[in-house]
């Protein structure tokens, strides 16, 4: 498969993922609790001693190797409504769709 051909088919899964949330406002982060993303990726929020928010992949990403939050263990920037800060572009689906109950130590 060419490199066009995997970023056409890439771009068509980031496209149907978020047409399924076109009418969800993300979700706003609450420090040291955990979410599911818009394309189903389970990340860890936390503030920075600055107050910046950061989202860990424990699992999944977006897939995108130029970009951070690609793989588990990365962490990558979201604003305060809950929005990957990279808004123009494939990493939107890493927003948080919804906050899991999980009670963390």
């Amino acid at each position: 498969m060419s490199k066009v051909t995997a970023t056409l088919k890439r771009l068509k899964m980031v496209v149907a993922t978020l047409e399924q949330f076109k009418d969800t406002e993300a979700v706003v982060p609450e420090d040291g609790c955990l979410y599911q993303t818009f394309n189903d990726s389970l990340v860890y929020v936390f503030k920075d001693s600055d107050g910046n928010i950061y989202g860990v992949v424990l699992k999944g990403g977006h897939g995108i190797n130029h970009s951070r939050g690609t793989n588990a263990g990365e962490t990558y920037s979201l604003d305060e409504d809950g929005y990957c800060e990279r808004y123009e572009g494939e990493e939107l689906v890493m927003s948080l769709a919804r906050k899991l109950d999980i009670a963390l130590p």
